[in-house]
Protein backbone atom coordinates (compact mmCIF):
# COMPACT_ATOMS: atom_id res chain seq x y z
CA UNK A 1 0.00 0.00 0.00
CA UNK A 2 2.72 2.33 0.75
CA UNK A 3 4.79 1.56 -2.40
CA UNK A 4 1.60 2.44 -4.21
CA UNK A 5 0.79 5.67 -3.04
CA UNK A 6 4.47 6.75 -3.44
CA UNK A 7 4.69 5.56 -7.35
CA UNK A 8 1.82 7.98 -8.12
CA UNK A 9 3.23 10.37 -6.00
CA UNK A 10 6.38 10.44 -8.06
CA UNK A 11 4.29 10.16 -10.93
CA UNK A 12 2.44 13.41 -10.04
CA UNK A 13 6.37 14.87 -9.58
CA UNK A 14 6.91 14.37 -12.58
CA UNK A 15 3.99 15.37 -14.49
CA UNK A 16 4.80 18.80 -12.16
CA UNK A 17 8.11 19.15 -13.12
CA UNK A 18 7.47 18.62 -16.71
CA UNK A 19 4.56 21.06 -17.51
CA UNK A 20 6.95 24.07 -15.62
CA UNK A 21 9.83 23.08 -17.28
CA UNK A 22 7.99 24.04 -21.12
CA UNK A 23 6.15 26.77 -19.65
CA UNK A 24 9.53 28.41 -18.88
CA UNK A 25 10.96 28.20 -22.69
CA UNK A 26 10.33 30.75 -24.87
CA UNK A 27 6.99 30.31 -27.21
CA UNK A 28 9.47 30.86 -30.27
CA UNK A 29 11.58 27.69 -28.87
CA UNK A 30 8.29 25.76 -27.78
CA UNK A 31 7.34 26.25 -31.12
CA UNK A 32 10.66 25.52 -32.96
CA UNK A 33 10.42 21.93 -30.63
CA UNK A 34 6.99 20.83 -31.31
CA UNK A 35 6.72 21.59 -35.50
CA UNK A 36 9.01 20.18 -37.75
CA UNK A 37 11.60 22.11 -39.67
CA UNK A 38 10.69 22.60 -43.29
CA UNK A 39 13.31 23.87 -45.91
CA UNK A 40 11.23 26.32 -48.57
CA UNK A 41 10.76 24.77 -51.89
CA UNK A 42 12.95 25.59 -55.01
CA UNK A 43 11.21 28.34 -57.51
CA UNK A 44 12.12 26.18 -60.58
CA UNK A 45 10.09 28.85 -62.88
CA UNK A 46 11.49 32.17 -62.43
CA UNK A 47 9.60 33.57 -65.67
CA UNK A 48 9.55 37.68 -65.86
CA UNK A 49 6.18 38.16 -65.96
CA UNK A 50 7.03 41.95 -65.74
CA UNK A 51 8.78 44.44 -66.99
CA UNK A 52 12.77 45.38 -65.99
CA UNK A 53 11.51 48.66 -65.60
CA UNK A 54 9.11 48.02 -62.70
CA UNK A 55 9.90 48.77 -59.24
CA UNK A 56 8.31 45.53 -58.57
CA UNK A 57 10.92 43.79 -61.22
CA UNK A 58 13.22 41.51 -59.55
CA UNK A 59 14.27 38.49 -61.80
CA UNK A 60 16.30 35.78 -60.52
CA UNK A 61 17.39 32.43 -61.95
CA UNK A 62 17.43 28.99 -59.99
CA UNK A 63 20.51 26.91 -58.13
CA UNK A 64 20.54 23.79 -57.27
CA UNK A 65 22.92 25.09 -54.52
CA UNK A 66 20.22 27.12 -52.89
CA UNK A 67 19.27 24.42 -50.04
CA UNK A 68 22.58 23.65 -49.47
CA UNK A 69 23.64 24.97 -45.88
CA UNK A 70 27.33 24.63 -46.62
CA UNK A 71 27.73 26.94 -49.66
CA UNK A 72 26.41 30.67 -48.84
CA UNK A 73 29.87 31.66 -47.18
CA UNK A 74 32.63 29.35 -49.60
CA UNK A 75 35.02 32.01 -50.93
CA UNK A 76 35.38 32.23 -54.70
CA UNK A 77 38.98 31.76 -56.33
CA UNK A 78 40.66 35.33 -56.92
CA UNK A 79 41.35 36.57 -60.96
CA UNK A 80 44.85 37.46 -60.40
CA UNK A 81 47.05 36.22 -57.50
CA UNK A 82 48.94 39.94 -57.43
CA UNK A 83 47.24 42.88 -56.01
CA UNK A 84 47.69 45.67 -58.20
CA UNK A 85 48.67 48.79 -56.93
CA UNK A 86 46.62 52.07 -58.01
CA UNK A 87 48.99 53.57 -60.30
CA UNK A 88 49.11 50.29 -62.43
CA UNK A 89 45.25 50.60 -62.50
CA UNK A 90 45.32 54.06 -63.11
CA UNK A 91 47.79 53.38 -66.25
CA UNK A 92 45.40 50.20 -67.29
CA UNK A 93 43.18 52.34 -67.28
CA UNK A 94 44.31 55.04 -69.76
CA UNK A 95 45.56 51.92 -72.14
CA UNK A 96 41.80 50.97 -72.85
CA UNK A 97 40.32 54.34 -72.99
CA UNK A 98 43.04 55.27 -75.66
CA UNK A 99 43.24 51.55 -77.24
CA UNK A 100 39.65 51.50 -77.51
CA UNK A 101 39.66 54.83 -80.13
CA UNK A 102 41.35 52.45 -82.50
CA UNK A 103 39.16 49.68 -81.69
CA UNK A 104 35.87 51.84 -82.44
CA UNK A 105 37.24 53.53 -85.12
CA UNK A 106 35.72 52.42 -88.09
CA UNK A 107 33.51 49.99 -86.71
CA UNK A 108 30.67 52.09 -85.08
CA UNK A 109 27.77 52.20 -87.61
CA UNK A 110 25.85 55.19 -88.68
CA UNK A 111 22.88 54.29 -86.36
CA UNK A 112 23.54 54.64 -82.57
CA UNK A 113 21.07 52.34 -81.53
CA UNK A 114 23.02 49.68 -83.45
CA UNK A 115 25.85 49.83 -81.28
CA UNK A 116 24.23 50.36 -77.91
CA UNK A 117 24.17 47.90 -74.76
CA UNK A 118 23.48 47.76 -71.13
CA UNK A 119 25.81 47.30 -68.20
CA UNK A 120 24.35 45.41 -65.71
CA UNK A 121 24.91 44.14 -62.33
CA UNK A 122 23.61 40.67 -60.77
CA UNK A 123 24.10 39.69 -57.30
CA UNK A 124 24.49 35.83 -56.24
CA UNK A 125 21.59 34.53 -54.58
CA UNK A 126 24.02 31.46 -53.26
CA UNK A 127 27.17 33.23 -52.34
CA UNK A 128 26.91 36.21 -49.77
CA UNK A 129 28.59 39.51 -51.03
CA UNK A 130 29.48 38.24 -54.60
CA UNK A 131 28.06 40.47 -58.13
CA UNK A 132 28.60 39.95 -61.50
CA UNK A 133 29.31 42.78 -63.56
CA UNK A 134 28.57 42.22 -67.47
CA UNK A 135 27.34 43.77 -70.76
CA UNK A 136 24.62 42.79 -73.04
CA UNK A 137 23.15 44.04 -76.65
CA UNK A 138 19.87 42.30 -75.47
CA UNK A 139 17.30 43.11 -72.11
CA UNK A 140 17.97 41.71 -68.69
CA UNK A 141 15.03 39.42 -69.61
CA UNK A 142 17.44 36.92 -72.37
CA UNK A 143 20.45 37.65 -70.40
CA UNK A 144 19.16 35.93 -67.63
CA UNK A 145 17.43 33.11 -69.71
CA UNK A 146 21.28 32.10 -70.81
CA UNK A 147 22.16 32.17 -67.16
CA UNK A 148 19.26 29.72 -66.05
CA UNK A 149 21.39 26.41 -66.67
CA UNK A 150 24.40 28.51 -64.41
CA UNK A 151 25.09 26.71 -61.25
CA UNK A 152 25.20 30.09 -59.54
CA UNK A 153 22.00 31.60 -58.72
CA UNK A 154 21.82 35.35 -59.88
CA UNK A 155 19.37 37.91 -59.36
CA UNK A 156 19.00 41.51 -60.81
CA UNK A 157 19.90 44.53 -58.83
CA UNK A 158 17.59 47.82 -59.35
CA UNK A 159 20.09 50.55 -60.95
CA UNK A 160 18.82 53.93 -61.37
CA UNK A 161 21.07 54.39 -64.22
CA UNK A 162 20.28 51.57 -66.05
CA UNK A 163 20.13 52.75 -69.62
CA UNK A 164 21.16 51.87 -73.39
CA UNK A 165 24.16 53.57 -74.65
CA UNK A 166 27.00 53.40 -77.13
CA UNK A 167 30.63 51.91 -75.77
CA UNK A 168 29.39 50.10 -73.20
CA UNK A 169 31.25 47.43 -73.65
CA UNK A 170 34.40 49.67 -72.93
CA UNK A 171 32.31 50.52 -69.83
CA UNK A 172 32.50 47.31 -68.54
CA UNK A 173 35.81 46.82 -69.36
CA UNK A 174 36.82 50.06 -67.25
CA UNK A 175 34.91 48.56 -64.23
CA UNK A 176 36.75 45.69 -64.53
CA UNK A 177 40.14 47.02 -64.33
CA UNK A 178 38.94 49.01 -61.21
CA UNK A 179 37.64 46.79 -59.46
CA UNK A 180 40.25 44.53 -60.31
CA UNK A 181 41.49 43.70 -57.19
CA UNK A 182 38.05 42.63 -55.83
CA UNK A 183 37.69 40.00 -59.25
CA UNK A 184 36.90 36.23 -58.15
CA UNK A 185 36.96 33.42 -60.50
CA UNK A 186 33.49 30.76 -60.13
CA UNK A 187 33.85 27.74 -61.72
CA UNK A 188 30.43 26.02 -62.59
CA UNK A 189 29.87 22.39 -63.51
CA UNK A 190 26.45 22.63 -64.98
CA UNK A 191 26.28 25.78 -66.80
CA UNK A 192 26.43 25.70 -70.69
CA UNK A 193 27.39 29.15 -71.35
CA UNK A 194 31.24 30.33 -71.01
CA UNK A 195 34.19 30.45 -73.06
CA UNK A 196 34.85 26.80 -73.31
CA UNK A 197 32.23 23.91 -73.25
CA UNK A 198 33.52 20.54 -72.28
CA UNK A 199 32.11 17.25 -73.12
CA UNK A 200 32.60 16.32 -69.40
CA UNK A 201 31.48 19.27 -67.39
CA UNK A 202 32.26 17.68 -63.75
CA UNK A 203 35.78 17.14 -64.64
CA UNK A 204 35.90 20.42 -66.52
CA UNK A 205 34.01 23.08 -65.12
CA UNK A 206 33.22 26.16 -66.94
CA UNK A 207 35.07 29.43 -65.47
CA UNK A 208 33.05 32.28 -64.88
CA UNK A 209 35.62 35.15 -64.44
CA UNK A 210 33.17 38.42 -64.16
CA UNK A 211 32.78 37.86 -60.54
CA UNK A 212 33.24 40.84 -57.41
CA UNK A 213 33.64 40.06 -53.86
CA UNK A 214 32.39 43.60 -53.17
CA UNK A 215 29.36 45.57 -52.16
CA UNK A 216 26.42 46.01 -54.56
CA UNK A 217 25.76 49.60 -53.78
CA UNK A 218 29.63 50.42 -54.55
CA UNK A 219 29.82 48.08 -57.87
CA UNK A 220 26.41 50.10 -58.70
CA UNK A 221 28.48 53.49 -58.14
CA UNK A 222 31.84 52.48 -60.13
CA UNK A 223 29.44 51.51 -63.14
CA UNK A 224 27.44 54.65 -62.67
CA UNK A 225 31.29 56.64 -62.95
CA UNK A 226 32.16 55.55 -66.10
CA UNK A 227 28.46 55.43 -67.77
CA UNK A 228 27.85 59.01 -67.06
CA UNK A 229 31.40 59.97 -68.13
CA UNK A 230 30.66 58.52 -71.48
CA UNK A 231 26.95 59.23 -72.09
CA UNK A 232 27.59 63.18 -70.96
CA UNK A 233 31.14 63.58 -71.91
CA UNK A 234 31.30 62.12 -75.15
CA UNK A 235 34.92 61.59 -75.23
CA UNK A 236 34.78 59.70 -78.69
CA UNK A 237 34.07 60.79 -81.71
CA UNK A 238 30.19 59.76 -83.98
CA UNK A 239 33.10 57.80 -85.23
CA UNK A 240 34.79 56.65 -83.08
CA UNK A 241 38.12 58.30 -82.36
CA UNK A 242 39.23 59.57 -78.82
CA UNK A 243 39.04 63.55 -78.52
CA UNK A 244 41.86 66.04 -78.47
CA UNK A 245 40.96 67.06 -74.99
CA UNK A 246 40.54 63.29 -73.44
CA UNK A 247 43.71 62.23 -75.10
CA UNK A 248 45.58 64.86 -74.11
CA UNK A 249 44.31 64.26 -70.62
CA UNK A 250 44.92 60.57 -70.72
CA UNK A 251 48.62 62.08 -71.67
CA UNK A 252 48.86 64.19 -68.62
CA UNK A 253 47.28 61.96 -66.19
CA UNK A 254 49.74 59.25 -67.29
CA UNK A 255 52.74 61.26 -66.34
CA UNK A 256 51.29 61.93 -62.62
CA UNK A 257 52.12 58.63 -60.01
CA UNK A 258 49.81 59.94 -57.50
CA UNK A 259 46.76 60.55 -59.92
CA UNK A 260 43.46 60.24 -58.38
CA UNK A 261 40.92 58.28 -60.59
CA UNK A 262 38.73 60.07 -58.75
CA UNK A 263 39.14 63.47 -60.27
CA UNK A 264 38.82 61.69 -63.71
CA UNK A 265 35.18 62.36 -63.27
CA UNK A 266 34.84 65.84 -61.42
CA UNK A 267 32.88 68.71 -62.42
CA UNK A 268 34.45 71.63 -60.20
CA UNK A 269 36.15 74.86 -61.02
CA UNK A 270 39.09 73.43 -61.34
CA UNK A 271 38.12 72.60 -64.74
CA UNK A 272 39.16 76.08 -65.75
CA UNK A 273 42.64 75.54 -65.27
CA UNK A 274 42.59 71.82 -66.83
CA UNK A 275 40.84 73.45 -70.20
CA UNK A 276 43.67 76.35 -70.03
CA UNK A 277 46.30 73.64 -69.75
CA UNK A 278 44.59 71.83 -72.56
CA UNK A 279 44.41 75.35 -74.57
CA UNK A 280 48.35 75.75 -74.35
CA UNK A 281 48.89 72.43 -75.34
CA UNK A 282 46.41 72.64 -78.52
CA UNK A 283 48.18 75.98 -79.30
CA UNK A 284 51.44 74.14 -79.32
CA UNK A 285 51.03 72.09 -81.33
CA UNK A 286 49.73 74.44 -83.93
CA UNK A 287 52.61 76.26 -83.87
CA UNK A 288 55.04 73.44 -83.95
CA UNK A 289 53.40 72.48 -86.99
CA UNK A 290 53.19 76.10 -88.39
CA UNK A 291 57.14 76.26 -87.67
CA UNK A 292 58.54 76.50 -90.91
CA UNK A 293 55.87 79.14 -92.33
CA UNK A 294 56.59 81.01 -88.76
CA UNK A 295 60.46 81.07 -89.81
CA UNK A 296 60.05 82.53 -93.25
CA UNK A 297 57.61 85.51 -91.31
CA UNK A 298 60.07 86.00 -88.74
CA UNK A 299 62.34 87.45 -91.50
CA UNK A 300 60.00 89.70 -92.56
CA UNK A 301 58.85 91.75 -88.99
CA UNK A 302 59.74 95.20 -90.52
CA UNK A 303 57.70 94.77 -93.68
CA UNK A 304 55.05 93.28 -91.86
CA UNK A 305 54.75 96.06 -89.14
CA UNK A 306 54.65 98.90 -91.50
CA UNK A 307 51.95 97.02 -93.33
CA UNK A 308 49.70 97.07 -90.01
CA UNK A 309 50.26 100.71 -89.34
CA UNK A 310 49.52 101.48 -93.04
CA UNK A 311 46.39 99.85 -92.60
CA UNK A 312 45.04 101.19 -89.17
CA UNK A 313 46.38 104.60 -90.19
CA UNK A 314 45.13 104.26 -93.45
CA UNK A 315 41.17 103.72 -92.04
CA UNK A 316 41.43 105.50 -89.19
CA UNK A 317 43.21 108.34 -90.70
CA UNK A 318 46.61 110.11 -88.33
CA UNK A 319 44.32 111.27 -85.90
CA UNK A 320 43.49 110.73 -82.15
CA UNK A 321 41.41 107.61 -83.27
CA UNK A 322 43.97 105.94 -85.35
CA UNK A 323 46.73 106.39 -82.90
CA UNK A 324 44.58 105.21 -80.19
CA UNK A 325 43.70 102.34 -81.58
CA UNK A 326 46.79 101.39 -83.03
CA UNK A 327 47.79 101.63 -78.63
CA UNK A 328 45.75 99.62 -77.63
CA UNK A 329 46.58 97.08 -80.42
CA UNK A 330 50.04 97.34 -79.24
CA UNK A 331 48.93 96.69 -75.78
CA UNK A 332 46.53 93.99 -76.11
CA UNK A 333 48.97 91.73 -77.93
CA UNK A 334 51.37 92.45 -75.22
CA UNK A 335 49.14 91.73 -72.41
CA UNK A 336 48.09 88.54 -73.54
CA UNK A 337 51.82 87.33 -74.27
CA UNK A 338 52.71 87.92 -70.86
CA UNK A 339 49.65 86.42 -69.72
CA UNK A 340 50.13 83.22 -71.82
CA UNK A 341 53.86 82.96 -70.46
CA UNK A 342 52.70 83.35 -66.97
CA UNK A 343 49.74 80.93 -66.89
CA UNK A 344 51.10 77.88 -69.22
CA UNK A 345 52.41 74.80 -67.73
CA UNK A 346 55.68 75.05 -66.31
CA UNK A 347 57.11 71.67 -67.95
CA UNK A 348 56.56 71.40 -71.64
CA UNK A 349 54.15 69.76 -72.95
CA UNK A 350 54.45 66.44 -75.64
CA UNK A 351 52.69 66.92 -78.52
CA UNK A 352 53.61 63.39 -79.94
CA UNK A 353 50.13 61.63 -79.73
CA UNK A 354 50.87 58.31 -79.09
CA UNK A 355 48.03 55.67 -80.09
CA UNK A 356 47.92 52.24 -79.01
Amino acid sequence: MLSSSTHVENNTTDQIAESHTISDLPSSRVQQETEPITTPPRVTDWSITEDEHSPNWVPQTPSDLQNDPDVGDRPLERFCNETKCDNTIKNEILDEIRGHSTKASGVLSKDPKKDAGFVYVFESTIYNGYVKIGQTKNPIRKRMKKLEKCEIGCMYIKDPGYTKFRHYDLVEKLVHIELGNYRRIFKCKECGTGRKLNSNKQDNPVSHNEWFEIDKDKALQVVENWRRWVIEREPYTPYGELRDFWDWKCQEAAKDKNYNLANWHRTNDSWIHEVWSYACFWTDERIKTMEPQFAGLANLQVPLFSLLLFSIFWQFGFGIVGCGIFVLAVTATIWYSLKYSAMRPKKPLSILRSRV
